[in-house]
């Protein structure tokens, strides 16, 4: 199957935006019949349903040569902007847009410290989510710090004969790659970069392991998450309209001398 190259519309050449799909085995007969029952018009269709319109042979339409060229031109000049993607992590958005804040190739950078005020608004949130969820942090450590096994015995007829649950310690290699892989799961290195904040503010003689558990713990807790994304979210709104208003306060007409 090949699809359009890109991600959105091509407005000069409409073929990039269609998705052709080749097939190898293909069997005009059984398509004929899928046809016909997506439409209603299946063998098998007693209750005379009325199914959608299938389209079978594509059609490219041209530009339409008895309009100008002009036209066409003017069109491609016009802005496009893409769809939002309701889909599309803040985390994600918040770090492209500071990227965008500090990129100065064309001129002065909006905002050179766009990463750094908002690394220090992630890591701030996340202390104030690990003091307030501070028993079930506690608690999800323990989680990741023991297993519980569960043992049954029985004889060889198959009888029951009891069965006994312990809690043992996880294996150190075990809690750092489960650590590790909850931590990297933050979209757009959010985890490390908190992580490496922890150890930064922590002793130098703290346990790195540990850190890495309270933080794991933390990011398991219900909703901390969505509070992280949330912090991101107003971090974009915050720049947009501080940019906006600085934008707007720069083309206002300025008073004749005097006036």
């Amino acid at each position: 199957m090949v699809r359009q190259p890109l991600s959105y519309r091509i407005a000069t050449d409409d073929a990039l935006n269609s998705v052709t799909c080749y097939l190898p085995l293909f069997d005009r007969k059984a398509l004929s019949s899928i046809k016909d029952e997506l439409e209603g018009k299946g063998a098998e269709n007693d209750d005379n349903k009325v199914g959608p319109e299938v389209l079978r042979d594509p059609v490219i339409f041209e530009r339409n040569p008895k309009i100008a060229a002009d036209v066409f031109d003017f069109i491609e000049t016009l802005p496009s902007i893409p769809t939002p993607d309701k889909l599309a992590s803040p985390l994600r958005r918040a770090k492209n847009l500071v990227r965008l804040l500090f990129d100065d190739r064309t001129g002065r950078a909006l905002l050179k410290d766009a990463d750094m005020q908002l690394t220090r608004m992630l890591n701030a949130r996340m202390d104030g989510l690990a003091a307030e969820h501070a028993i079930a942090v506690a608690a999800n450590a323990a989680k990741i710090k023991t297993v519980e096994v569960h043992t049954a015995k029985v004889t060889t007829t198959g009888r029951d004969v009891g069965a006994s649950s312990r809690q043992i310690e996880t294996h150190t290699r075990d809690i750092d790659r489960d650590t590790r892989k909850i931590i990297n799961s933050v979209k757009e290195g959010v985890g490390t970069s908190y992580y490496a904040y922890r150890v930064k503010q922590s002793n130098p003689a703290a346990n790195k392991l540990d850190i890495r558990v309270e933080i794991a713990a933390l990011l398991l807790v219900d909703g901390v998450i969505a509070e992280i994304e949330a912090v991101a979210s107003k971090f974009v709104r915050e720049q947009l309209n501080r940019v906006q208003f600085e934008t707007r306060s720069t083309n206002l007409p300025r008073s004749p001398r005097g006036g």
